[in-house]
């Protein structure tokens, strides 16, 4: 691959003033305020935050508000992502003349880049991101990409090789990979970048790592880099390049001279009361000052830092099999949610709170049905359907959940002994109905006792082994329990409670015992009452049955979804 670049690459880097001290392009952060403010401050080199090449093009409205800069503003390079050779060409000669330089982000690892295919997503598409880079080459100024690693050296070194030879006049490299991202990134590999610099004949920045100033020059000796480039370490400390770790106040007091460029999005702020804030909490850090000078000269405190002082945020490694098993656990975790929901992984994902409505049960002569309808909500939306929400714990105890899913489902592992590290037939055979029930009241209380509840209320049925007793109990997320001989939670103990209490009060009555059937179908008008009434309640749902005998969960049944019969209610139209 060969191409002729538009300007050698260090008569470039040298027209920029030989930039050591670079600021990343940082997403809502790096923007023309805090680009003036690091420049005050030792900053030679800024980048834009990323811009979405489509939308830049496309979007005027966009363009206004995601690309300001002024003359005091350089040298800078706008930084773009796409995955259209025409798109970029054209979104980045919108801003060529106001700019040094235009960069190509191959190094975002967050989803929306892989929803989107750009930034580190197209590592995959070498093709692609050469034919990005020779189109952005037709522009009037010098074109740079942002990268990041391979697990692989090699791959890595041939990686950039073809990026410089597809024209990119200067590369910056982030030594962590794709999958390296959040607190538990780990540190980045400089080794790696130096196998890019010496594998390369353009310049070439650092990236990752930089905590302290210090850590500027072991990164350049370690990597044999032209220069460095800080993202969340500068926004941590903007001091960073003077080699300064001022207390809080100070970057607070200094962004107050940028207040001219921010008026717009001020309007209705009263800025003289803001900078007197500032200048309190000054006063307030000052006077416990002494007091921490005096602590930090004991042992103890000797390693420690004023918490108001600008510091970088530590990122954690961990053991890196640990966290190999864990991305594991959570993927796998994941598939069996989508495969169980009937959903797509991306659904897993996004975790939202999901309910489940109303539990009701009732005991008859021989023991108890249970039933719950089978549809999560999201809110006021229908989430999920098909969802099971009774649990056949043991050969003669089932269970009943009303609320949020994602607390049952951490329940259900305490349940099945995985938790405890206990067989999970061994730990669901020892419950009886009345152990389980007072499992679940020590569990829900003392979660609401640390302020931190299960959201839930469950409803436990069986038979009682030896007396061959029904047992009905339930108990809600402060950990309130009772027995009864009939239960129903949530909008249940308003609608259908009374009708279940006059049916057993009917068959007292009359001198009869309440059979599994009629049973069975009092619950039935229970969930057709609830479907009409609920708006978060579904017209299918599940039975449960225990005796002495059996333990089933007869699976799926449905009541009438027609509402034709709302034409007998007066007023309805």
């Amino acid at each position: 691959l060969t191409f002729i670049m538009p300007e050698d690459p260090w008569d470039f880097y040298k027209r920029i003033g030989q930039p050591k001290f670079v600021v990343a392009p940082m997403v809502e952060q790096s923007e023309l305020p805090w680009r003036l403010l690091c420049r005050r401050h030792g900053a030679q080199l800024c980048y834009t935050p990323m811009l979405h090449a489509g939308n830049f093009l496309t979007d005027e409205l966009y363009r206004k508000t995601h690309f300001t800069t002024c003359p005091e503003d350089r040298p800078l390079i706008a930084q773009f992502c796409a995955n259209e050779p025409e798109t970029l060409f054209n979104a980045a000669s919108l801003v060529a003349n106001q700019c040094d330089a235009i960069d190509i982000n191959l190094g975002c690892p967050q989803t929306i880049a892989r929803r989107g295919k750009y930034g580190a997503y197209l590592q995959d598409d070498w093709d692609l991101v050469s034919s990005l880079i020779k189109s952005a080459c037709r522009l009037p100024i010098p074109v740079t990409c942002k990268i990041r690693i391979f697990p692989e050296v090699r791959r890595t070194v041939e990686y950039a090789q073809m990026i410089q030879a597809s024209g990119c006049t200067l590369l910056a490299v982030h030594g962590r990979t794709r999958e390296q991202k959040g607190r538990t990134c780990g540190l980045a590999d400089w080794d790696h970048i130096a196998a890019v610099k010496s594998a390369l004949q353009i310049p070439v920045f650092a990236n990752g790592s930089i905590r302290y100033f210090a850590d500027i020059d072991r990164c350049l000796k370690c990597t044999g880099a032209d220069g460095v480039m800080c993202a969340e370490s500068n926004l941590s400390n903007p001091y960073l390049f003077e080699n300064r770790q001022a207390p809080v106040w100070e970057p607070c007091l200094d962004f107050y001279h940028y207040l001219d460029l921010c008026e717009d999005l001020h309007k209705c702020t009263d800025l003289d009361e803001a900078v007197s804030v500032v200048q309190r909490l000054k006063s307030r850090f000052l006077e416990i000052s002494e007091k921490w000078i005096a602590q930090s000269l004991t042992e103890d405190a000797a390693d420690s830092e004023p918490f108001w002082q600008c510091q970088p945020r530590s990122s954690v490694l961990l053991e890196t099999s640990e966290w190999i098993e864990k991305r594991k656990s959570r993927k796998e975790f994941i598939v069996k949610q989508a495969n169980e929901l009937g959903i797509s992984k991306h659904q897993v994902k996004r975790e939202p709170v999901c309910t489940g409505a109303s539990v009701i049960a009732l005991m008859f002569d021989q023991g108890v049905v249970i039933a719950a309808d089978t549809k999560l909500s999201y809110g006021r939306f229908s989430r999920y359907k098909g969802v099971s929400r009774l649990m056949r714990v043991n050969d003669n105890t089932i269970l009943g959940v009303s609320g949020d899913y994602a607390d049952y489902q951490y329940l259900q592992s305490i349940i099945n002994g995985r938790q405890m590290g206990m067989n999970s037939s061994q730990m669901r055979g020892e419950f009886t109905p009345a152990s389980m029930h007072t499992f679940l009241t020590s569990v829900l209380y003392a979660r609401r006792s640390k302020l931190n509840p299960l959201w839930n209320s469950y409803v436990v049925c069986g038979v009682t082994e030896g007396t061959k007793t029904p047992y009905l109990g339930t108990v809600n997320l402060y950990g309130v329990s009772y027995t009864n001989n009939f239960v129903a939670t949530g909008l249940g103990s308003y609608l259908v409670q009374h009708y279940l209490e006059k049916k057993l009060e009917d068959c007292e009555k009359e001198g009869i015992k309440l059979n599994e059937a009629d049973a069975a179908l009092a619950l039935r008008n229970c969930i057709e009452i609830l479907y009409e009434r609920d708006c978060l309640a579904y017209n299918e749902y599940e039975l449960g049955v225990v005796t002495a005998d059996n333990c089933v969960i007869t699976g799926k049944h449905t009541v009438s979804g027609k509402w034709g019969h709302a034409g007998l209610i007066t007023g309805y139209e």
